[in-house]
């Protein structure tokens, strides 16, 4: 069933669910779940309101709320939930207030992830480099110097 806050727009009141202490697991699994399955709304006029408030909570799963784990366990399902759809945000100018972010998020994703979280972070770096490579030339030096090591 999809969330109706996310079909109504109401993007803030939805995202407070990754900001809860007290949310399960299962239940964040779950809104990142259906997060995904509703990531069409980033193709519409709603999406500079949809990362204003999802972003923060993404960055706030995959830095604060959970850890890079090596084992298939429901904090890697959720990890994995939240890089999967920050590779289905659409590359153009609305994410472009957000891509330093975002590069600096999977690119310690990719440092400190399972191989499977590495590769989807992979290739949302690829993406960014290849739509906004001007804006990004000197935050792309520590990637560069982390696939060198």
């Amino acid at each position: 069933m999809v969330h109706s806050l996310i079909l109504t727009s109401n993007f803030q009141e939805h995202a407070k669910d990754f900001f809860d202490d007290n949310a399960t697991c299962d239940s964040l699994i779950q809104v990142a779940t259906e997060v995904r399955d509703c990531i069409e709304i980033a193709h519409t006029s709603e999406y500079k309101k949809f990362l204003h408030f999802y972003f923060p909570a993404f960055e706030h799963v995959l830095r604060k709320r959970t850890k890079p784990q090596f084992v298939a366990n429901k904090e890697n399902k959720l990890r994995n939930s939240v890089v999967e759809i920050l590779h289905r945000l659409p590359q153009n100018q609305t994410l472009k207030e957000h891509v330093e972010r975002l590069l600096l998020l999977c690119t310690d994703v990719l440092k400190n992830d399972n191989e499977l979280n590495a590769l989807v972070a992979l290739r949302v770096i690829f993406d960014v480099h290849k739509n906004f490579r001007p804006q990004l030339e000197d935050k792309l030096k520590a990637f560069f110097e982390y696939v060198v090591e």
